[in-house]
Parts: C-alpha cells; structure tokens; sequence
C-alpha cells in the first residue's frame, strides 16, 4: 500500500505545469526582483491566454496610490514582439517607463490616486495564428 501512495504522490510531480509566456514575463522581471534594496514583491496573481498578431487586450484592475507596480507581459513565441501599457479610468496613458523586447514587455506605475487601471496588451508581429501569453505584475 505504501508503494502504491508513493507512486501516486510523485506521479503528481509529473504533471507540472510550464507557460512558456509566464517564463519569458519573468525573464524579464528578474531584474527589478533581484534589486540589492527595495526589491519589488512578485504577486501570485496572473493573467493569460491567446492573441494573434494585431490583436490587443485589456485587463482591468485595482492598484493603489503611493504604491510603486511593474506589469511584464511575456509571449510563448520567441519569435513574437509585443507590449504592454498602463492607462487610468479616463483614458490616460499613465506609464512612468515601458520596454519592449522581442517576446517580452513591461510597464511601470506609480498610480498618482487608488482606483480602476486598465493594463493593455498587445502582441505587435508574430506568428499568423495565436501566441500564448501571460502578465504578471510586482509591486514595492
């Protein structure tokens, strides 16, 4: 019986789950995570799924003020290029400093006032079906 369970237990750990978007999105946050001082605290929450070339989405969310965020938007397609903004409720293009980088993107913020911000993404050229993508964010 104890065999039994222990197969089961590390058959489990043969079924990890990899997003290749999320592994270029913290590529690219590695290096604001790893600050010598005043590291930026990486969230468990993330968003992601498919766009084609052109296509562009928005994700709504809640940030605080006084508070200091970086968005990264990563795509499973090496050969895609792709970026990624922060806008307030009225529209407003709020970013403090953005990077594109072939299949990856960030975005900073520094929300002036607590409210509803919308992150857009987009994914600029790539393949002509859809590139798996993912957004993860920090903040300090």
């Amino acid at each position: 019986m104890a065999f039994v369970l222990a197969l089961m237990l590390g058959a489990g750990s043969l079924w990890a789950f990899v997003h290749e978007g999320k592994d270029a999105a913290i590529g690219a946050a590695l290096p604001k995570l790893d600050l010598p001082k005043n590291p930026y605290v990486l969230r468990e929450a993330w968003w992601h799924g498919e766009l084609k070339s052109g296509e562009t989405k928005l994700i709504k969310h809640q940030l605080f003020q006084r508070n200091d965020y970086w968005f990264w938007m990563g795509s499973s397609n090496p050969d895609a290029k792709v970026s990624i903004h922060i806008y307030d409720d009225q529209g407003n293009l709020v970013d403090k400093e953005s990077f594109e980088k072939g299949q990856a993107a960030g975005a900073r913020v520094v929300p002036k006032t607590s409210g509803t911000y919308y992150v857009r993404i987009k994914v600029l050229a790539g393949p002509a079906g859809p590139s798996e993508w993912a957004v993860i964010y920090a903040f300090r």
